[in-house]
């Protein structure tokens, strides 16, 4: 599974795991503190930034976005693709996606069921908040 980390300055690296506890390894593995310290330097300096984050793409349309943040807690973002109708008759895909801030220690258990294709699970995390 492809996968990438994204630095506050959006610069990024690209990498690949084989298997799901490959994958919450190398989440855990990144200086979360130091780049979120980094985003606040930026911030501070009125340079343009973003949020550091860590993100998960198999090439089917989904995509899982964690956003650790100051305190311990996480920005989740899962995209997903939807079956929609347009008018009620044409079956159409679109994007879809759901945002919620679970708890760095949640992060593992996301990425286990976001490669494991539990949809629902990851919509149920969502709906907790």
């Amino acid at each position: 599974m492809n996968y990438w980390i994204q630095r506050a300055d959006f610069s990024s690296t690209e990498g690949h795991c084989g298997d799901p506890g490959a994958l919450v390894d190398a989440f855990h593995a990144h200086d979360w503190p130091g780049e979120l310290e980094f985003e606040d330097r930026l911030q501070r300096e009125g340079h343009e930034c973003c949020p550091p984050g860590f993100g998960v793409f198999p090439d089917d349309g989904r995509i899982l976005h964690l956003c650790p943040r100051p305190g311990g807690g996480l920005e989740c973002h899962y995209t997903y693709p939807h079956e929609t109708r347009v008018l009620g008759l044409f079956r159409a895909k679109r994007s879809q996606t759901v945002t919620w801030s679970p708890s760095m220690p949640e992060a593992a258990r996301l990425i286990e069921a976001f490669c494991a294709g539990r949809h629902d699970d990851l919509l149920a995390a969502a709906r907790r908040g």
